[in-house]
């Protein structure tokens, strides 16, 4: 097998796995030897495709790979314009922000502020969640047409036994959304915390994108939420008004 058929490869498991990778899991789910897998891994490090973590033993996507990837997308321009401003309710709040997208049926982890307020675990950059299942899929979603959320929904969940159930429970929770025009989600992804998210839309790009506060769910409280929500939105509305996005700028 080339290299470059191994590299996709562990690209592919890494996608599937929905985490950064380790040595054991080429052993165990590409039928390497130990020494064949530490060797590859160590060389897309030198290569700048992926990232080593020394605590963990683990390896990520390469900030080489993540630039190039998503400024083909265009979006970098417009999470840089949220970062300085997302960075500043991070400081002000002490809790950990985050930018995504929506691809396929998850959210990407685009970039990531660290809170001083600690949480059991920090998403990096790369990962992927269930979008259904996490503040900022719900954000980005519940900009989309409910036709929109439909084609997309059963795209990939039609062969679930509970489809119809799960598409009632997400329409029920886009609602909500609309309604408060931010999302919360407590307990789900990662247990132990809980989040609140805004999604902005660039005009000239016709993308989304999601932001959120992340913090301990020991600090959830209706007056925490309602609290970050409002300096969310305050960031969705500057933001909004440079890209032309009407949702934030016609809101009050």
């Amino acid at each position: 097998m080339s290299i470059l058929n191994t590299t996709a490869d562990i690209f592919k498991l890494m996608r599937q796995l929905k985490r950064e990778i380790y040595v054991n899991d080429l052993i165990a789910n590409l039928n390497m030897p130990k020494s064949t897998a530490s060797r590859i891994l160590n060389q897309l490090v030198d290569a700048g495709f992926l990232e080593k973590e020394p605590d963990k033993h683990a390896f990520k996507i390469g900030q080489l790979m993540f630039e190039v990837t998503h400024s083909i997308g265009y979006q970098v321009p417009l999470a840089e314009q949220i970062l300085p401003l997302l960075n500043q309710v991070c400081q002000l709040t002490h809790h950990t922000g985050y930018i995504s997208l929506l691809s396929e049926q998850d959210v990407l982890v685009l970039n990531a502020i660290a809170g001083s307020h600690p949480l059991r675990v920090v998403t990096e950059p790369g990962t992927r969640s269930s979008a259904i299942d996490t503040s900022t899929g719900r954000a980005i979603l519940a900009r989309m047409s409910d036709e929109e959320i439909k084609d997309w929904f059963f795209t990939f969940y039609a062969t679930n036994k509970d489809a119809q159930q799960l598409y009632t429970q997400l329409m029920q929770r886009i609602t909500n959304v609309r309604k408060n025009r931010y999302s919360f989600a407590i307990n789900e992804t990662i247990p132990g915390a809980a989040s609140v998210s805004c999604a902005i839309f660039d005009i000239k790009t016709n993308k989304y994108l999601a932001f959120c506060l992340t913090f301990p769910v020991a600090q959830d409280s209706d007056e925490q939420i309602k609290t970050l929500s409002q300096h969310l939105k305050k960031v969705a509305k500057t933001i909004g008004a440079k890209v032309g996005d009407t949702y934030w700028i016609d809101h009050e």
